[in-house]
């Protein structure tokens, strides 16, 4: 298992301080599904072990505490999980 960066975008405010701390995982843009307002997105593809400080800071720093730590299964390449 490893750690995921996650955003409830119920909670969030489209602030941007996730992602000024850390621009490669989070990414704030209009979300048409929450009437265009500003929503943070957390791009699960990126490796976030190299700057998991940046983005325990993001999770620290929001001001709404919509940012956590979730589990994700790690895919195996060879037999495809």
């Amino acid at each position: 298992m490893i750690k995921k960066a996650f955003v409830d975008k119920d909670t969030c405010i489209g602030c941007t301080v996730c992602s000024a701390l850390a621009p490669t995982v989070f990414t704030v843009k209009e979300d048409p599904q929450y009437g265009n307002e500003f929503k943070s997105t957390a791009d699960e593809a990126v490796d976030q072990v190299p700057i998991e400080s940046a983005v325990q800071e993001a999770i620290d720093t929001c001001p709404v505490s919509c940012i956590s730590w979730r589990e994700k299964e790690e895919k195996n390449e060879k037999n495809g999980l």
